[in-house]
C-alpha cells in the first residue's frame, strides 16, 4: 500500500475523535495493510486497549484479517474473557494457521461450557482445517450441550467445506469412533456429523 495512504488511515486510527472515521480506518487497514508493515500491527495492538469495545472488534479483525501473530496473546486475553470480543478474536486466532489451532485445542478446554460452545459455533465457520478438527474436538466434551451444539455447528457448515476440510473432519471423526472409551453422547455426535458429511 502507499505510505501516503496507509499514513493517513494510522492518523485516523489514532488522532481522530469520530468513532466511525476509527472503526472504518480499522477495517480498510485490516484489508490492505500488510502484516510487514510493523507501525501497522502496532497501531492495532494499541486499539486493543482502548475503551471503546467496538473499536476493539475492529482492530481484533483486522489483525485477524493481517494475521498477525504477535497479537496472539492479546487474542488468547480476549478469548479468555468471553465477552463480545469472543467471536471476533477466535476467527482471528483460527486464521494463524497451526500456531492459532494449538492455542485454540490448549486454551478451549479450560474455560466454561458456554464459552466452548460460542468458540465450537465460530470455528466451525472458519475455513481452515485445523479449526475443523479443534471444534470437532468438543464433539468429546463431557458437557451434553457442548457437544450439541458442536455437532449441530458442524453440520450445518458441511456444505461449505472444501474436499480437503472435508477429508481432515472425516478423518478425526473415524479416529474418534475408534478410540475405546467414548461417551454414547460423543458417539452419536460423530455419527451425526460423519454422516453430513456423505
Amino acid at each position: 500500500m502507499a505510505d501516503n495512504t496507509l499514513n493517513k488511515l494510522l492518523h485516523l486510527i489514532d488522532a481522530s475523535n469520530a468513532k466511525e472515521l476509527r472503526v472504518a480506518a480499522l477495517n480498510v487497514l485490516g484489508a490492505v495493510g500488510a502484516v510487514g508493515e510493523r507501525h501497522v500491527v502496532t497501531t492495532l495492538l494499541d486499539v486493543l486497549k482502548d475503551v471503546d469495545q467496538e473499536l476493539r472488534i475492529a482492530a481484533i479483525k483486522a489483525l485477524g484479517q493481517l494475521r498477525a501473530e504477535e497479537a496472539i496473546a492479546q487474542l488468547e486475553a480476549f478469548v479468555r474473557q468471553g465477552g463480545p470480543e469472543l467471536e471476533p478474536a477466535v476467527h482471528a486466532v483460527s486464521l494463524l494457521g497451526a500456531r492459532g489451532a494449538k492455542l485454540m485445542g490448549k486454551v478451549t478446554p479450560e474455560l466454561s461450557p458456554s464459552v466452548r460452545s460460542r468458540i465450537a459455533a465460530v470455528l466451525a465457520k472458519s475455513n481452515t482445517g485445523n479449526a475443523l478438527v479443534v471444534t470437532a474436538q468438543g464433539l468429546l466434551d463431557e458437557d451434553p450441550k457442548v457437544i450439541e451444539a458442536t455437532a449441530r455447528s458442524l453440520a450445518m457448515e458441511v456444505p461449505a467445506y472444501t474436499p480437503a476440510q472435508r477429508h481432515a473432519l472425516a478423518k478425526f471423526l473415524i479416529e474418534s469412533l475408534h478410540a475405546k472409551k467414548i461417551a454414547p453422547k460423543s458417539e452419536a455426535a460423530l455419527l451425526r456429523v460423519l454422516a453430513a458429511l456423505h
